[in-house]
């Protein structure tokens, strides 16, 4: 009987030894891949941070008859951050959006007068 105790103490031991280094193997394996390797932070990195533009896919849109009902525009936004525009070519930026300087300068005044803009911060 003693023998029978010793036998099963012995088993269980070996037994929790070898679920112990696998676990350890485990957790050493997962230590080399998320600390020491740099790759997989880039890769993170890359995926926490992709930045795309994804289009909706429209087409034209007919009504039964075959008329043409809706049609396909781009549409831009412009945002201009204030204090960012030190040393801008506003004529050539007039130019580029298509409006005239006298509006953009206008816009501009309106956007700074905290009457109009309490919100606005230089």
């Amino acid at each position: 009987m003693i023998t029978e105790n010793f036998n099963a103490d012995r088993r269980k031991t070996i037994l929790i030894a070898i679920i112990c280094v696998v676990v350890l193997l485990y957790v050493a394996q997962l230590f080399k891949l998320q600390v020491l390797n740099p790759d997989y932070k880039v890769w993170a990195e890359n995926n926490a941070f992709s930045p795309r533009t994804l289009y909706p896919s429209r087409g034209m849109i007919y009504d039964r008859n075959g008329e043409l009902l809706v049609s396909i525009q781009p549409i831009y936004d412009v945002m201009v951050t204030v204090k960012e525009i030190r040393g801008l070519d506003t004529l050539a930026f007039c130019r580029a959006v298509d409006i005239p300087i006298d509006y953009f300068r206008k816009r501009m005044v309106e956007i700074k007068d905290k009457g109009n803009n309490p919100g606005y911060s230089g």
